[in-house]
């Protein structure tokens, strides 16, 4: 099939509409170039000539009746063992913290997801107070898994102090989603031995103080705020919760 044209654009000036022998002459380098470097990568890795099923294990120089599995059981399932290994350990390394910061947690997500927030918490007399902020590119929002991390920061920062003696925030800071404002919302929740249950969230009475330090500890952390801004991970605004923070609402997006 013969290309009708093309492009190449460059930064700068470059702005080159392409003929249709053009578009074809450079695609058939472009092919070539790939190919060496393909050819190049299957020699790195000694892989040249070799017969690679579709579960990653090499299997020899002949191909086995079944390309899809290998003869040997044993390797297969570790090799599949070690696919997911291998996925998994990519997923926490592209979603690490991105910077050594106190402020910021790291927690299991959805599906086991890893993910990140920003921390602040106070003592005040018989109480704490202890919210958790929202992050560019943080995975699960904390308001997905509120209950599960307040059970966990508890146990963490103050665990002699009663489960009800600890005044739960989720903040959402400025500009962080296009759609919603900041935002410091309450979060009420049943416990029972240390485990906290069926959160529901209410908006905060102004508390200045409160909302400084929230402030401060935002400001002090957009370092790691700005990295994870940049970071190449999807956009995580999609996955803020339904639930918080105009009601108590017990559904979950996902």
């Amino acid at each position: 099939m013969k290309n009708i044209g093309g492009r190449v654009v460059r930064p700068g000036d470059t702005h080159i509409e392409l003929s249709p022998d053009e578009a074809d002459a450079l695609r058939e380098r472009l092919s070539r170039s790939c190919q060496r470097e393909i050819e190049a990568w299957l020699k790195e890795q000694d892989l040249t000539n070799a017969v690679r099923d579709s579960t990653g294990v090499v299997t020899g120089r002949e191909a086995p009746e079944d390309p899809h599995r290998p003869a040997d059981d044993s390797a297969f399932a570790e090799n599949e063992a070690r696919i997911a290994r291998a996925h998994t350990e990519a997923a926490r390394s592209s979603r690490k913290p991105p910077v050594d910061d106190p402020s910021v947690i790291q927690y299991e997500g959805n599906h086991g997801f890893p993910s990140f927030c920003q921390i602040v918490h106070r003592k005040q007399g018989e109480r704490v107070q202890f919210a958790l902020i929202h992050m560019p590119n943080g995975g699960t929002s904390p308001t997905n898994m509120f209950e599960s991390l307040a059970t966990h920061l508890r146990q963490r920062f103050y665990p002699k102090v009663d489960a009800g003696r600890i005044d739960w925030f989720d903040v959402v800071p400025p500009d962080l989603y296009q759609w919603m404002p900041f935002t410091i919302t309450v979060v009420t929740m049943q416990h029972a031995n240390g485990v906290y249950s069926d959160p529901s969230w209410y908006l905060a009475k102004d508390d200045e103080d409160w909302r400084t330090l929230i402030l401060d500890t935002i400001t002090r952390g957009q370092p790691a705020r700005h990295i994870a801004q940049a970071a190449p991970h999807p956009d995580s605004s999609s996955d803020i919760d339904s639930r918080q923070p105009q009601a108590a609402s017990r559904t979950k997006r996902r």
